[in-house]
């Protein structure tokens, strides 16, 4: 009973400590695609789905993220990403789901009542008590807020922060927007407060430090010393002194930077500011194109949260102190987390350090630390006037005249120094904008030969911004950036003027941020050729898309791409630019997300403050407004553009729609070249715009292209009227561009499945194949080695058994038949070997023509049984020729010369290309030389593989005698003529005194053999010539008959035949050939088909005999002689003469 409980108890504990592991939830309102563009490898546990889920924490999505959330049952945690600082959400789902940890990484109120939640950030009541302690140590009362007016957060932060401070009786003087700051300067000069707390984004923090700079020489004069606190709200503000994100303020000089940043910090960290950082700077993405922001702070927030519930239990999450990739974090005995604040501030060397502690106390770091700062000090001071008349007077007067002349040498140095700021700012440093030939490096075409260095001078006026993405990119159109592909936009000026207002212009494209909006990097100069560079379209423009017609574009992805092109005109029109200028299809690219984004915008503006005319192609007016096109400049095919305006844009975008919906070039359903089109739209009536039909596109897209090529320019409508629109074209509904895609792919993937499993087993049966063959060609020890990449070392055999054999007489064979029947007489004979070879322990190194080569032993050892398996695979292969028939030879026997030795060798693979497993050493030429001085249907075996088989027993061995091997000397050896149990007939021994060679009756059976093939092949070849020429005889006679019919007046001519006499000499030597010939037959066929001359002649004699060859047509068309100036000339290369 005690054992059946145990195992109820654990398997009730299982599934609880099981849970542990499970999914954490996230609400934020990040991307994932932002975490990872900023984010290093540590910190994509955020986006790994195994154990992370995102849920949209936005307005619109937040019903849905709960619905969610009510459904799983698979959570250890939540984690809240609550952007607004209010707890009432969290403490609510912390209230439903009391079995899980809902951690708020931002919630500026402490939450207590609820044992649940985790609180890993600062407090507004913490952050209150740091600003009272060190306003209560430098006797400071009154303070000011400078707030962020772009942000509800931050709102809610000052607000609690200023409460706190008011029931610690300070004064709260006054609220100043960050928008009003700059020009509030003559009130805040007679305010009291010497304190001004900060809460702002990034972005206004660096505007604030140029005004705060600029003014503070006056601030001073006017209130003492002043003092700037930014409250920083998380305590990973820490990432903002990283060195990708540190912010450039070499140009402030300390003395005049009286600011300070209140950070909270874990009380562990008390170390260094550049070792609290260090954590950040191995996270941050070093390379990604962003600034700094409270998304980033959010991120870190959320990496700590997941960190930390991922690596302890939710048992003793605040029982002991935590550490993650971020730092320590420490619980005090309330399980709330402990803050040590810190006040940041500038050196005088220019570098950020930490000046002070503030705990329940104020504790500077340490002395080395060189701070120029001056605190303020009592702001309610008791002012005594002295009415003793002209000396205030005079006082008063000197006073005012200097501060005049301290404020006019101010505005000279301020103005001065700025103007060195932003000079310096536009050449030099990551943000520049004006760029070098030493920036770029221009990416040419294939083939050339050019270098970076471009001349981008080109024709005289601009080709219509070229489709970005053509078949081969232009030289000078693309570049790269800092590793990263630009678009390079020429501009055809001339000289470029660097004006202010040209500078100024430049900083205001610059500043664009969008994401439907081509971000401008900066100007290139180049001698006279300058260009905008611009980002990179990857998937090139929307006219490039258009025209691609593998590109399956449904209504869903034409409405995201127009969606897309009216969210980035409606920015470019509500900025600063106003408009765009020159819009079209051509200036419209997508990104590798398949995101829309407007590019070459303001050029017009760019080409007027250089004094110079914009250019462009006759059928770039296919786009242009028609008021616009009537103040254009036309000659021949170039046209000068003078003017633009928003509601020309609106214009534009209408004939993108046509082009969108029929996905086709701008009037392209008209009959008209351009300039009749561009003469037609000068002069109306009647009005001409692009003909759409009602079944192509819904109503709705045809009613708003159509109101935006309206004739009036004031009755079209805005791009805010557009956005509007563009939304109800789709319901209402919000369709992402890469879930219509991802749709599609699924389609796709379901059908690739079964392509993927079918092309796969093809892929693992060509394999096996593969294998088969180069198990076949090499040892599989030594081809799984070669498979490996694993070089095979050579490997020396203590002793193995080698096996030689030939064919007798095989060149005899050989001359006697065509090459085809040599191959054919090889293939069968070694295929009948090969087959026997595959029931012995066996490995067949290699044929060379007639020979094969057989070895035991190697390249895995067998023992002494490598003996016994070449002695009986030779008499099987013996037995085997014994009834071997040659197809083209069948009375003509198969004679097998077999020689065997055993001994050491030395076997690897040789060469690169086709590698061979070789055998070297003394052993193989001993085999070679056993089988060479053996004889037919004989198997030759030495005196160490013979007492092999003696010593394993069962074998016939007869005692040959002394052979006398070349090179090697005398030798005892046996012949192998059976073996116990083995009952296979043996041929009969050959005895001859020539063992290379056949005898005399086998060579005449051969010759038969031959001469019968000839004949018969004679036969065959006269029956083909005869049948072509009786078909030629027809053709002739046809002819002949056509030509009698048609001709009217037939011409007779008498043929003359000419007639030679032959030459008697000529006939008589050829009859006095063929009679010697006749009385030689026998002794040359018989001396030929030995290879050695005749015994009872003597070589010379042979060749110097003119009457002793065969007559031509007894011997086979091989053997025939060749007339040769010392007579007949032998085919054979063996034959000695």
């Amino acid at each position: 009973m005690e054992a059946l409980f145990s195992i109820i108890i654990v398997f009730i504990l299982i599934p609880s400590y099981l849970c542990i592991n499970n999914l954490i939830y996230i609400l934020s309102h990040i991307p994932t695609t932002t975490i990872n563009s900023i984010l290093r490898s540590k910190g994509l546990i955020l986006t790994n789905d195994t154990y992370v889920k995102h849920l949209s924490a936005a307005t619109v999505d937040l019903l849905q993220s709960t619905e969610t959330l009510a459904t799983v049952n698979n959570s250890q945690s939540i984690v809240i990403q609550w952007n607004t600082g209010d707890c009432t959400y969290p403490s609510a789902l912390a209230t439903t789901y009391s079995t899980e940890i809902v951690s708020i990484p931002i919630c500026f109120t402490q939450v207590c009542t609820l044992n649940n939640i985790l609180q890993l950030t600062i407090t507004s009541e913490q952050l209150g008590a740091a600003a009272a302690i060190f306003m209560d140590y430098y006797s400071l009362h009154y303070f000011t807020m400078i707030l962020s007016d772009s942000n509800e957060f931050y709102s809610n932060v000052a607000q609690q922060f200023s409460s706190y401070l008011i029931q610690r009786s300070h004064l709260f003087e006054r609220l100043i927007p960050m928008s009003n700051f700059s020009s509030s300067s003559s009130l805040i000069y007679s305010l009291k407060s010497r304190v001004f707390f900060v809460i702002c984004s990034y972005s206004e923090e660096l505007s604030l430090y140029s005004t705060i700079s600029s003014n503070y020489q006056s601030m001073t004069s006017a209130m003492g010393n002043v003092i700037f606190i930014f409250v920083r709200w998380s305590h990973h503000f820490l990432s903002f002194y990283t060195s990708r994100f540190s912010p450039n303020i070499t140009s402030y000089r300390p003395s005049s930077f009286p600011i300070l940043h209140l950070l909270p910090l874990d009380i562990r960290m008390t170390n260094t500011l550049n070792g609290l950082i260090s954590n950040y700077d191995q996270l941050i993405n070093s390379t990604a194109n962003v600034t700094f922001s409270d998304d980033i702070v959010f991120i870190f927030n959320e990496l700590e949260n997941v960190d930390l519930l991922l690596q302890t239990s939710a048992i003793n999450l605040t029982s002991t102190n935590q550490s993650t990739i971020l730092g320590p974090i420490t619980f005090d005995s309330n399980l709330k987390r402990s803050f040590i604040h810190s006040l940041i501030g500038l050196q005088c060397n220019g570098s950020w350090a930490i000046f002070k502690y503030i705990n329940s106390a104020i504790t500077n770091t340490n002395n080395s630390v060189n701070a120029c700062i001056n605190y303020p000090f009592d702001d309610i001071t008791i002012v005594v006037v002295d009415n003793t008349g002209w000396h205030i007077l005079r006082i008063a007067l000197f006073t005012l005249l200097g501060v005049a002349v301290v404020c006019v040498a101010a505005l000279i140095a301020f103005f001065i120094i700025r103007n060195q700021r932003n000079r310096k700012q536009l050449s030099k440093g990551p943000n520049k904008i004006i760029l070098l030939p030493d920036d770029l490096m221009f990416v040419m075409p294939k083939g050339s030969i050019f270098t970076s260095k471009v001349n981008l001078k080109n024709e005289a006026h601009e080709r219509s911004n070229m489709s970005i993405r053509s078949e081969e990119i232009q030289a000078g159109k693309t570049a790269r950036y800092n590793g990263d592909l630009v678009e390079v936009k020429k501009l055809h000026i001339g000289p470029l003027s660097l004006r202010t207002k040209v500078m100024r212009q430049l900083r205001q494209l610059k500043d664009l941020r969008h994401e439907n909006v081509n971000t401008f990097i900066g100007l290139f100069i180049d001698q006279n050729a300058p260009a905008l560079i611009l980002e990179y379209g990857h998937r090139g423009s929307l006219e490039d898309i258009l025209k691609k017609e593998e590109i399956k574009l449904d209504w869903n992805f034409k409405w995201s791409m127009l969606n897309d092109l009216v969210r980035g005109m409606r920015y470019l029109c509500n900025s600063s630019i106003r408009c765009h200028g020159n819009l079209k299809s051509r200036n419209c690219i997508v990104d590798s997300r398949w995101v829309l984004k407007v590019t070459d915008y303001h050029l017009n503006e760019t080409y007027a403050l250089q004094n110079a005319p914009r250019q462009v192609d006759i059928i770039d007016l296919l786009w242009m407004a028609p008021e616009h096109i009537r103040t254009s400049i036309i000659k021949d095919d170039v046209a000068t553009v003078m003017t633009s305006s928003a509601a020309g844009d609106v214009y534009s975008f209408g004939i993108i729609m046509q082009e969108v919906i029929l996905r086709g070039p701008p009037f392209c359903m008209l009959d008209l070249t351009p300039k009749e089109i561009i003469a037609k739209i000068k002069k109306p009536p009647p009005l001409l715009r692009p003909s759409v039909s009602k079944q192509v596109a819904p109503p709705e897209y045809i009613n708003s292209m159509k109101q935006c090529w309206a004739e009036q320019a004031e009755t079209r409508p805005s791009f805010n009227d557009l956005a509007q629109s563009i939304k109800l074209l789709n319901g209402g509904k919000k369709v992402n561009i890469v879930d219509t895609m991802f749709k599609m792919l699924e389609q796709y993937s379901n059908n690739l499945e079964d392509l993927i499993k079918e092309r796969t087993n093809q892929l693992e049966e060509e394999k096996k194949k593969t294998d088969k063959l180069l198990s076949q060609m090499l040892p599989p020890s030594v081809a799984d080695s070669l498979k490996s990449g694993k070089a095979v070392e050579a490997v020396w055999y203590e002793c193995v058994t080698i096996y030689f054999s030939d064919i007798v007489g095989f060149t005899t064979i050989s001359a006697l038949s065509s090459p085809m029947e040599v191959v054919d007489l090889l293939n069968d004979l070694y295929t009948m070997f090969d087959s026997i070879l595959e029931d012995f322990d066996c490995y067949k190194v290699e044929t060379i023509g007639d020979a094969y080569m057989v070895v035991s032993g190697l390249p895995i050892g067998n023992g002494k049984k490598h003996a016994s398996e070449i002695a009986v695979m030779a008499l099987t292969l013996l037995h085997a020729c014994g009834k071997f028939k040659i197809r083209h030879m069948p009375g003509v026997p198969l004679q097998l010369r077999i020689g065997l030795h055993s001994g050491a060798c030395v076997a690897g693979v040789v060469g690169l290309r086709m590698p061979r497993y070789c055998l070297f050493g003394d052993t193989v030429n001993t085999a070679s030389r056993m089988e060479s001085t053996g004889m037919a249907y004989r198997i030759h075996s030495s005196e160490t593989t013979a007492g092999l088989l003696e010593e394993i027993g069962g074998f016939h061995l007869e005692y040959r005698g002394v052979t006398e091997i070349k090179g090697r000397g005398n030798y005892k050896t046996y012949w192998l003529t059976g073996k116990d149990g083995f009952d296979k007939e043996l041929p009969a021994p050959v005895i001859s005194e020539n063992n290379h060679g056949l005898d005399k009756e086998l060579v005449k059976l051969a010759e038969k053999s031959a001469r019968e093939r000839e004949k018969l092949e004679s036969q065959k070849r006269e029956a083909a010539n005869a049948a072509a020429a009786a078909a030629a005889a027809v053709a002739t006679t046809t002819v002949a008959t056509i030509v009698n019919v048609s001709s009217s007046n037939q011409i007779q001519v008498k043929p003359i035949v000419e007639t030679v006499s032959p030459d008697p000499k000529s006939k008589k030597s050829r009859g006095s050939y063929i009679s010697a010939a006749n009385n030689h037959d026998t002794n040359a066929t018989e001396d030929l088909l030995r290879f050695t001359p005749p015994l009872d002649q003597h070589p010379s004699a042979m060749t110097n005999s003119t009457n002793k060859f065969p007559v031509s047509n007894e011997l086979p068309a091989k053997l025939q002689p060749m007339d040769g100036p010392d007579g007949p000339v032998r085919k054979s290369t063996k034959a000695k003469w």
